[in-house]
């Protein structure tokens, strides 16, 4: 049976902004989610109140169609004057590794964000549309946005690992949950398994994280977001820091976790596109221009635009 975290000491960290993670950074920032804006229905809602019937929706209840983990319908998102997203519409499969390929600035990164509302964070941000986990609205009134983050985690562009142990690196999300020692312990060294590096670092747990190479970095902050117990991990760029020997294990990592959860990665890197994604959507310009099987949408693409990114003619 899965595991359900209310809001007890986990859900008060996240609002006293005790804890949170941001690209390149590790230091705690405050929670501001009434910076977004939550457009629909013609009226612009400020706050964390979007819209949506259920007046006090939570992401756990219905789930949606079989086999759809998340589910995009019409999403815009606007930064201010500039749109950063046009009228996406996509389903994220479960248990699947789904790309997000296009260039600089195309918005790929800004759909990724919107999976587990860390575009909230964002002043003057403001999103139309509608993104269901399990068939709710996120963006509904009422939402646990830190439960949320919880069953949808997320690994970013570089390695952030908390000055701390090792151990304690794995194990702060758990001891947040209100998880007893035993649990706690017995947490780091799935998490650890699973993230492929239990093998190389369970001699010295109490070492510093940051004395860990690149790679190891990178799949430790892997294995803090699994601590958690995440349904879908979404990752930016993951690879992109590191060595051909580090993306290599990281890739053979995705491919083991899929059995387990959805995974979706925006990458730069066509050929890691192909290699490791089972579906892959191309972006241009704020539009999502194709969405397919990985091995058609290179080999076959429909679209000219497609096609010139693939073969690499632009981006």
């Amino acid at each position: 049976m899965r595991e359900r975290f209310g809001r007890s000491v986990w859900q008060r960290q996240f609002e006293n902004g005790e804890f949170l993670e941001e690209e390149c950074q590790v230091t705690p920032v405050p929670l501001r989610t009434a910076s977004l804006r939550v457009v629909g229905g013609g009226r612009e809602h400020a706050g964390p109140a979007g819209r949506g019937p259920n007046a006090h929706a939570s992401v756990n209840g219905a789930a949606g169609p079989a086999g759809t983990a998340i589910a995009v319908e019409g999403l815009s998102v606007r930064y201010g004057e500039t749109e950063a997203l046009s009228g996406v519409t996509m389903e994220i499969k479960k248990h699947r590794v789904t790309a997000f390929i296009g260039p600089s600035g195309c918005g790929k990164s800004t759909l990724l964000r919107c999976f587990n509302r860390m575009n909230d964070l964002i002043p003057g941000a403001q999103v139309s549309g509608r993104v269901l986990f399990e068939g709710r609205d996120i963006y509904a009134p009422g939402v646990d946005v830190t439960e949320l983050r919880r069953r949808v985690g997320m690994v970013f562009q570089r390695p952030n690992p908390f000055a701390m142990s090792i151990f304690d690196n794995v194990a702060y999300g758990p001891r947040l949950l209100g998880l007893k020692k035993r649990q706690v312990e017995e947490r780091v060294v799935e998490s650890l398994q699973k993230a492929a590096l239990w093998d190389e670092v369970k001699d010295r747990l109490r070492a510093p994280a940051l004395a860990l190479s690149g790679g190891q970095q990178q799949r430790l902050c892997i294995a803090r977001a699994l601590a958690v117990g995440p349904e879908v991990l979404l990752m930016d760029e993951p690879c992109s820091a590191l060595d051909p020997i580090s993306t290599s294990r990281i890739e053979d990592l995705i491919l083991s976790l899929k059995e387990q959860l959805t995974i979706v990665i925006v990458t730069h890197n066509l050929q890691q596109a192909a290699r490791i994604a089972d579906e892959t959507a191309f972006f241009l310009a704020g539009r999502l221009v194709e969405f397919e099987e990985t091995a058609i949408l290179f080999a076959r693409p429909v679209h000219p635009e497609t096609e010139r990114y693939v073969t690499g003619r632009f981006g």
